[in-house]
């Protein structure tokens, strides 16, 4: 995660912001890893899967190892195959 992120991979963001410097912050590795704390930007497939709208997302809690809120929501974009269905 950078604060470039959304503008290397020209996503499109259709709630929430993007990544700051605040954010990058927040991974503090310090004190061994007890205060770290991630900002989540998912896609549109992934917010409908968890049963949210993009705005209803945007400051929920999840967890991936460590938890952290939903930063922003991206329209859906491939990043595997075309023959696969978007993730």
């Amino acid at each position: 995660m950078d604060e470039d992120f959304v503008k290397t991979m020209q996503l499109k963001i259709v709630a929430g912001s993007d990544f700051d410097h605040t954010d990058l912050l927040q991974m503090d590795t310090s004190n061994q890893g007890k205060n770290f704390r991630y900002a989540f930007m998912l896609n549109e497939s992934a917010v409908r899967a968890l049963g949210w709208t993009p705005e209803e997302a945007i400051g929920k809690e999840i967890s991936k190892n460590y938890p952290g809120r939903i930063k922003a929501v991206v329209k859906d974009f491939n990043f595997k195959s075309f023959h696969d269905p978007i993730g």
